[in-house]
């Protein structure tokens, strides 16, 4: 028997919203030959920048369930919430420490596709994510979650259509030993565009904070530094381009920052991108933070005549 409620599903159906809004500019099709042409990275960035966004989000706020914040923006009108066809099971979910992480939970869509429309543009949202506490008994950020084709999509009335689909494991643990957070991620989203290029991005990374005070459960993060590692990938019909990523300076978080999204609440640190072909290094991109809000800084190291 199903149930239907909502338990802190908000950051859910909001990371779906963001993707509807984030994909809808699209830039031009795959560079010829070999080439890194600007208008290439211009579309990694914008990929890279939805990957860790939502990565540095679920790590903030606990997962992909719970990561709305405010300055999410929902692509939602008045009347017509996702959320109706919405189905939590089991109802009510055990939750034996009282920390707002499931012991075990599944979030789904019925009927599925759920469809509803703003305006003329139908909006579908589709597939699942299990939750579950890995040490249920004890209150605290671990989570584990599992994404099941998990997507977002909008029809327009001209019959042009937008697809976000994301499949992939995450788990948060809390090292209290050396009181850091840390989450590994294996997380790959596909892009579909009718008559269009086909996109996918996969990311395999670790995230780690350790905070300049203690880490709370259930208060606010304090000020601190986050470094990611390991690799990311972007894929188009003819061509896949595997970077490792690594963070040469850590970034410094700054816990007053919260009218930013999770990508922008950083002051200072840089991250590498390094484009890798069959084992050898050929380009850089380096990413460089500057303030609360502000939009890293991107340069380009081309290390091979053919990138």
């Amino acid at each position: 028997m199903k149930s239907r409620a909502s338990y802190r599903p908000g950051g859910l159906v909001a990371a779906a919203a963001l993707v509807v809004l984030v994909g809808c500019s699209d830039s031009s099709g795959p560079a010829g030959g070999d080439v890194l042409t600007d208008a290439e990275l211009a579309e990694i960035e914008v990929a890279f920048g939805d990957d860790t966004d939502l990565s540095m989000g679920a790590l903030f706020h606990g997962g992909m369930v719970n990561a709305f914040h405010p300055v999410t923006p929902m692509f939602m009108g008045p009347h017509r919430n996702p959320l109706a066809c919405l189905v939590v099971e089991p109802l009510p979910p055990e939750d034996p420490d009282q920390d707002g992480i499931p012991t075990l939970l599944t979030i789904r869509f019925d009927p599925d596709p759920c469809v509803f429309n703003v305006g003329r543009t139908a909006i579908e949202f589709s597939g699942s994510v299990t939750v579950s506490d890995p040490v249920p008994d004890q209150a605290g950020y671990d989570i584990d979650e599992v994404i099941d084709h998990f997507g977002v999509a909008h029809t327009l009335p001209n019959g042009r259509a937008k697809a976000m689909v994301r499949n992939g494991t995450r788990s948060v643990r809390h090292d209290t030993d050396n009181d850091v957070l840390k989450a590994q991620e294996r997380i790959l989203t596909t892009h579909t565009t009718p008559g269009r290029a086909f996109k996918e991005a996969g990311a395999s990374w670790e995230l780690t904070f350790s905070g300049d005070d203690a880490i709370v459960f259930q208060q606010p993060l304090p000020s601190g530094a986050l470094g990611i590692e390991g690799t990311w990938i972007f894929r188009k019909t003819n061509r896949e381009r595997a970077f490792d990523v690594t963070t040469v300076t850590p970034l410094a978080y700054d816990a007053t920052c919260t009218d930013a999204r999770p990508l922008l609440r950083f002051t200072e640190g840089e991250i590498h991108k390094t484009l890798v072909r069959n084992g050898t290094p050929v380009a850089v991109i380096k990413m460089t933070w500057t303030g609360c809000g502000q939009e890293p800084t991107r340069e380009v190291t081309r290390l091979s005549d053919t990138t």
